[in-house]
């Protein structure tokens, strides 16, 4: 996984770009706002690279100084968020979400594959363990569990899913919807 930090260390130069807070970036559609940005990737003028530990698939996210992405650690069943400095590319905390079951893969996939999601004050990360989906924010600075998590099965019907949500003190259920693009 020594990719996401190099593609985080080859946008240290843009340390102040926008950011970029999932998959496909801020608008959804791979495109940025950032000009005078490179057309070719050279790891040999990166600021910096890393080894990401475990097994994943998931593109980096940018937010501020801190990169995320996940991994896993099959021989231990446990999923994991990660968060790097953006400047330096030291790993600045390592959060296990979730140990369970590994579901079936693709053979070009693993059990990290979901790219997170952060609005800047959590990052939002999702998992299949066995049957069940595994959905957790945790706290940006720390990566402490920002109190919320989710786990049951997807219930999809044509354009959406929903799946059952809990909070220390209270559930509730989480829907999601389909984006349609024109």
């Amino acid at each position: 996984m020594l990719l996401a930090g190099v593609l985080a260390a080859l946008l240290g130069p843009w340390a102040h770009a926008e950011n970029w807070p999932g998959w496909r970036g801020p608008r959804g559609d791979g495109t940025s706002i950032e000009t005078d940005v490179p057309v070719k990737w050279d790891v040999a003028e990166a600021s910096w690279k890393v080894k990401v530990p475990g097994v994943g698939h998931a593109s980096p996210i940018v937010w501020g100084d801190r990169v995320f992405t996940v991994t896993s650690f099959p021989q231990k069943l446990e999923r994991t968020v990660l968060c790097f400095d953006r400047g330096t590319g030291k790993m600045l905390w390592q959060q296990p979400v979730v140990r369970g079951p590994l579901e079936p893969q693709n053979r070009e996939n693993s059990h990290a594959s979901a790219t997170p999601a952060t609005d800047g004050s959590s990052v939002y990360v999702a998992f299949r363990v066995g049957d069940e989906i595994v959905v957790a924010a945790h706290d940006v600075p720390e990566g402490s569990r920002s109190g919320w998590s989710g786990r049951g099965r997807m219930l999809a019907n044509g354009d959406s899913a929903t799946s059952r949500c809990s909070t220390r003190t209270r559930s509730s259920w989480m829907a999601t919807a389909r984006a349609h693009r024109s």
